[in-house]
């Protein structure tokens, strides 16, 4: 009899070495899978935070068009002729009643580019206006009137880093203006005279 109780005793001990082997397993598992879930999760996040930044940089580039609107082409081109004019929804350089008419009631474009602001550090958005013309002088064969016509366009991006990643992203507008001009062409601040065909003052990044 000692001996067999003996024998029940240690395979009593056996089943409840290998409850706690399973039970140390099941926690591993539990726990690899909730690892996972909650980096599913911080990534989502993090991904919705990118997708609600991008809307808002998109939606800043429309109102620096809507702004640029307002204003005569030709002024536009006179701001900085063929070379892009950058600067920021805060206060960084760039023009001041743009600035004034974007951030009028919502202040999200100006929070998303000041440092002092925790989303504004890391996103950094600016925006750059990049305006250009396009000339030309023809002549009457007959009169030997000639004339100059004039067009002027202009570029619009909003840049930004992403808020996971910090990779840089922009959003970008392009329009063409005929009419509205404040000045002749051939004005001295103005697209000037044009060759035939025309002459293209261009302005790029």
């Amino acid at each position: 009899m000692p001996e067999y109780k003996d024998m029940k005793f240690r395979k009593a001990g056996g089943t409840k070495g290998m409850t706690l082997i399973e039970l140390l397993m099941a926690v591993t598992i539990l726990g690899t899978a909730l690892v996972g879930m909650a980096s599913l999760i911080s990534s989502g996040l993090l991904q919705l935070q990118n997708i609600r930044v991008q809307r808002t940089a998109a939606n800043c580039a429309r109102m620096v068009m809507e702004y640029l609107e307002t204003v005569p082409p030709d002024d536009i081109y006179t701001w900085s002729p063929g070379v892009a004019l950058e600067g920021d929804f805060a206060a960084g350089g760039g023009v001041s009643q743009l600035n004034a008419f974007v951030n009028a009631g919502d202040q999200t474009c100006r929070d998303l580019s000041d440092a002092g602001n925790v989303y504004g550090k890391r996103v950094q958005m600016k925006y750059a206006i990049c305006p250009g013309c396009y000339s030309a002088t023809q002549c009457d064969p007959d009169s030997l009137i000639c004339w100059t016509s004039c067009y002027y366009f202009y570029r619009v991006k909003v840049s930004y880093n992403g808020v996971g990643m910090g990779d840089a992203r922009s959003e970008e507008y392009f329009t063409k203006k005929y009419h509205g001009q404040n000045r002749l062409c051939t004005d001295l601040e103005a697209c000037g005279e044009g060759n035939i065909p025309g002459t293209l003052k261009n302005c790029s990044w």
